[in-house]
Formats: C-alpha cells, structure tokens, sequence
C-alpha cells in the first residue's frame, strides 16, 4: 500500500512542487533553484527508460530542444541590450513624461505598457516592459511596491494568449481539437476580457492612484506627449514590423538559415538585433558601447536560470508524468471536468509552457472528451483556463522568474496576489463548460 501511494504521479508531482517551494523559501538564487531542478524532478520520476527518452527529447526535429534553448538564451540577452540602449539614449524617460501627462491616473499607463508589449509573442517579453514599469513607478509620489510592480507587469503582459493566433498555443489547440481557429478564437475571446476585468480589480485595484513628481513645470501639448510616445514606442513597433515582414515569407523565411525548428524564432532574434543596431546608429552610441554591452548582457545566474528551466521541462516531457497522472485520475473515477481541469493544469505548472500543456495533455482529452467529433467548446476552454492557470503559476515560467528577479519581490507574495485574477478567470472558464457542453 505504502509503495503504490509513493509511486503515484499526483504523490510525486506533490513532493516535486514542495521541494522547489522549500528552496525558493530559503532564499536561494532562483538560478541555482532552477538548476538543480532538473535532477529532483529525475530522482522523483526515475525510470530505466528515463536516460533514453531525455536523449529522445534533446535529439528531435533535428535537435530542436538545443535550438530552442539557445535561442532563448540569446533572446534574453538582446532584450537586455535592447533596454540598455532605450535608457542610454533617454528614450524610456521621455516616453515616461509623456505618459505622465496624457493620463491623470497614472496605473492606465503602467497597466497599458506591459499590456502593449504583449501583442509580441515573445519568450521573457516581460523585461521589455519592465524597466518602463520601473521607471514610472520610481517617478510616483507613491510607488507601488515591488510585488505590485511585478504583478502589474507579470499580469497585464499575458491578456493575449488566450485568442492571439500569433501565439503557437491556440493554433496547435484548434489543430488537435480539429476545429475552425476563427471558431476557437471567439470561444476564448471572452477569457482574455475576463483576464482583463481581473486584472483592474485584483491587480491594478489595490495599487494606489499614481500621481507623478511634476519635474517639469512646462508641460508639453497633447500633440507633442503624443509624438513624444510614438517616438519612445518606435523600436517596439520596429520589432513588430521587421518580425511579422520575415514571417510573411513564409516557414522558411529567407532561407539564408536552412533548420528545420524556424517556426519564426530566428525572424525575432533578427528583429531584436535588427531594431538595437538601428538605436546605436541612430543615437551614435558607439561599437565600443555596443562591444561592452555583448560582454556584460548575460550574467552566469540567469544563464543557469534559463538553461536550467528549458532541463527541466525536458525532463519532466520525458518522464510521462501527465500521461500517468491522467490513468490514475481516470481509474479513480475523477469527474470529467476534473479530469479536464487537472490535467492541463499540471501540464502547464510543471512546465510554465502554454504549447507544453497543449501538445501534451489536448491529445489525451480530446479521448476523452469527444464523442466521435470534436469536444464541445466549453471543455475547449475550460482546459486551456486550466492549462494557461497552470502555465502564470508555474515556478519556471520565464517571465514569472525573470519579473520577480527585476523587482526583486517576494515570490510567495506575489503568488498571493495572482490567486484572486486567476480564480476569477477560472471562474468565467467554469462557466462556459456548463454553459457550452
């Protein structure tokens, strides 16, 4: 008895959830949490097949599993030059002081400035934003607080997911639901409302009305803060248009890099490097400038940080964990809709990946769920609620870490804060499915 209880999924999926809580509650660098990660979820999920199915992982599609993570890895680093530059050329101030004065309540434009970088599908996307946030918070007659700093920026950045088809999740989730996208993009259109209803009560409701030090007395016209934004919002903008340019191209885009894992991640890097050696030329910074900035972009800890979640989730893909939790749901009688919420649930905690939670757990509801046609639309978005809960409560979720890092918040803090939006989403989510089946 004792065995079989030890050697369950959900058991162990437990154990594994509570060591990485201990570890980040003894105030270890999420780095090193995140880099040994990878060896308790193998200890907790060991197989003799283990070792072979990792190796499986890491050599598929051509190796995709090293592209992905060095491409991330990269990804991380020019988001950090980019917001290096931004504030050498005191871009992000001015745009700041423009803000200031277009809006009286000063939480429109710190919601609105991560809510705008999230239309660009983009792993970490949340460190552009947050040195924005940061800087019209320190300008506030009363700043928020850390937490509330990274829960605007956490919160607000992630509204698109749900229905943006420039996000792989929905595409890949209409696909195995083998339903219309258009169809499915309406079905969740109301979830990101919902998000965003959430997100003015329970997260931008407790900050304080920001009113900001008024430094300069003669204030610019509606015109000029205007402009003022547009030029500081330019190389955002830039990136979305070199970005979507190269994807327009199509799965291959120039063919100037022939590798199977395109899938537009090297079209943004292009943008990214594309957009920063327009701001050095533009302002003259300098190659010397540029030369320092390569040097000094990523630090050891947030390299660990990230090659160290990419381990995991491989790791995790490689044990099965999902797939056994959703035989021992199912042979314990587990009502459908639980089955429904826990299985992506799990998917996208354990991984902090909306396409890691589709691709794994739809295939095994879709089973489930369908009878001979595709499920209804109130299972389709219960389980993505479900999933994506999973994925903006997951310990690995690159811009949950990399936004608490900035801030250098209290992470148990701010897993308070996100309890009320996101049971309110999933609240709404529990609607449909009694609503749609």
């Amino acid at each position: 008895m004792l065995s079989s209880f030890l050697s369950s999924s959900l058991v162990r999926l437990a154990a594994l959830l509570a060591i990485l809580a201990a570890l980040v509650r003894l105030r270890l660098k999420i780095g090193k949490v995140l880099g040994v990660a990878p060896f308790i979820a193998a200890a907790l999920f060991w197989t003799p097949e283990l070792p072979a199915r990792f190796a499986e992982v890491v050599r598929r599609d051509g190796y995709e599993f090293l592209f992905e993570t060095g491409s991330l890895v990269a990804l991380i680093a020019l988001i950090e030059i980019l917001g290096r530059a931004l504030k050498e050329t005191e871009s992000l101030p001015r745009l700041m002081r423009s803000l200031q004065e277009l809006f009286r309540d000063g939480r429109v434009a710190l919601a609105g400035t991560p809510a705008v970088i999230g239309l660009l599908p983009m792993p970490g996307g949340a460190m552009i934003s947050a040195p924005m946030v940061e800087e019209m918070s320190r300008q506030a007659t009363e700043p928020p607080s850390s937490e509330q700093k990274t829960l605007v920026n956490y919160w607000f950045r992630h509204l698109w997911e749900y229905m943006l088809p420039v996000y792989p999740g929905i595409a890949t989730a209409a696909t195995i639901w083998r339903v219309d996208l258009g169809w499915l993009v309406w079905r969740q259109l109301f979830l990101t409302f919902a998000a965003l209803a959430a997100g003015l009560v329970f997260v931008l409701g407790p900050v304080r009305p920001i009113t900001f030090v008024d430094s300069n007395p003669a204030r610019s016209t509606l015109r000029g803060n205007l402009l003022a934004v547009a030029a500081g919002l330019a190389p955002v903008a830039a990136i979305f248009v070199v970005w979507y340019g190269l994807r327009l191209l199509g799965a291959e885009g120039l063919e100037l890099v022939v590798w199977r894992p395109w899938k537009g991640k090297i079209s943004l890097l292009v943008a990214i490097a594309v957009v920063i050696i327009g701001v050095v030329l533009y302002h003259r910074l300098g190659s010397s400038w540029l030369a320092r900035q390569l040097r000094t972009c990523m630090a050891p800890d947030m390299a660990l940080l990230l090659v160290g979640a990419m381990v995991f989730q491989a790791v995790v893909e490689s044990s099965g964990a999902v797939s056994a939790m959703g035989c021992e749901l199912g042979s314990l009688g587990a009502p459908l809709a639980a089955i429904v919420v826990l299985l992506p649930f799990a998917a996208g905690l354990l991984t902090g990946m909306t396409i890691a939670y589709v691709t794994v757990a739809f295939p095994l509801l879709a089973t489930l769920v369908s009878c001979g046609g595709p499920p209804s639309a109130g299972a389709m978005v219960l389980a993505f609620a479900a999933g994506y809960t999973g994925v903006m409560l997951s310990p690995v979720h690159i811009c949950l870490v990399l936004t608490r890092e900035y801030f250098a918040s209290d992470l148990s803090r701010v897993y308070k804060g996100l309890m009320g939006p996101q049971l309110a989403v999933m609240g709404t989510a529990l609607a449909a499915w009694f609503l749609w089946r």
